[in-house]
């Protein structure tokens, strides 16, 4: 079941997207492994600010497309005021229960393949 999208980010960069996320009123939840953000839209923003959890080189590591089906809102919009930047590789189309269609990613070793949630993930330029 999908329940997080995870984005690797520093320390400055985590303080300020929690900072986002609690005038956004979104509940935040934080150990010392990682911080997790809840989302109107039936998953979580995972940050993570631990390199060792990337699966290629983390300075390389990007999410290049990500096609998600939500049931309402505008997730491209809240997600570029949560990280202060357009998040223009995120679409979102309105369907039923929270899911992610595609991930399409960059600097990572896995290619081309159906995750435990049913997500297929393609490398960029596979």
């Amino acid at each position: 079941m999908f329940d997080h999208i995870g984005f690797l980010v520093n320390e400055d960069e985590l303080d300020e997207i929690c900072e986002r996320a609690r005038e956004m009123n979104w509940k935040i939840s934080s150990n010392e492994r990682r911080t997790f953000i809840g989302s109107p839209y039936g998953f979580r923003i995972e940050l993570q600010s631990n390199v060792d959890t990337i699966d290629g080189t983390p300075a390389l590591a990007k999410i290049e497309e990500i096609d998600l089906v939500v049931k309402e809102g505008d997730v491209e919009k809240d997600l570029s005021q949560l990280f202060n930047k357009q998040m223009n590789q995120i679409h979102s189309v309105k369907g039923g229960a929270a899911t992610i269609k595609k991930a399409v990613m960059s600097g990572i070793l896995t290619s081309k393949k159906t995750d435990p949630n049913g997500v297929f993930i393609v490398r960029e330029n596979d």
